[in-house]
Order: structure tokens, then C-alpha cells, then sequence
């Protein structure tokens, strides 16, 4: 079973000790992925609506170094 969970953030927020913001899909451990879904920060994203948005980005990634848009890799 996979330690992470991938999540939609809802509101900006911190995840996995970075910064993130409302629309960013991020890969978050288990523990914070549920924090944010209980607090109504982010929702669970099911896989076929990761592959259709292009998510997995590693952590750091973002426009300015060549990732793709709204989508950072937390946690990981």
C-alpha cells in the first residue's frame, strides 16, 4: 500500500512544510493528506483525474523550472 495520496487543494495552504495554492495538485503523505481533507483545505483526487490533469510532478516543481502549470510534488 502506497504511503502517499495525491490531493486538490482547495485553499492556500501549507503541505508538507512548503507553501501551496488553491488548484495545485499535490502528492502529500497519508497523515497530512487527511489533515487537509478534514479540514476542508483539499479533497481526494481519484487516479483517472491525475492522469487527465498530467500530476507526479517531484517536489520543487512549478512553472519557473519547467514543470507543468498548478501542479507541485509535496511530501514525497
Amino acid at each position: 500500500m502506497s504511503d502517499t495520496k495525491q490531493i486538490k487543494i482547495l485553499k492556500d495552504t501549507v503541505c508538507g512544510a512548503k507553501p501551496v495554492k488553491a488548484g495545485d495538485i499535490v502528492t502529500a503523505g497519508k497523515a497530512d493528506a487527511r489533515l487537509l481533507i478534514n479540514l476542508k483545505k483539499a479533497e481526494e483526487v481519484k487516479a483517472k483525474d491525475a492522469e487527465q490533469t498530467g500530476t507526479g510532478g517531484k517536489p520543487g516543481d512549478d512553472d519557473e523550472k519547467g514543470g507543468e502549470a498548478g501542479t507541485k510534488g509535496v511530501g514525497k
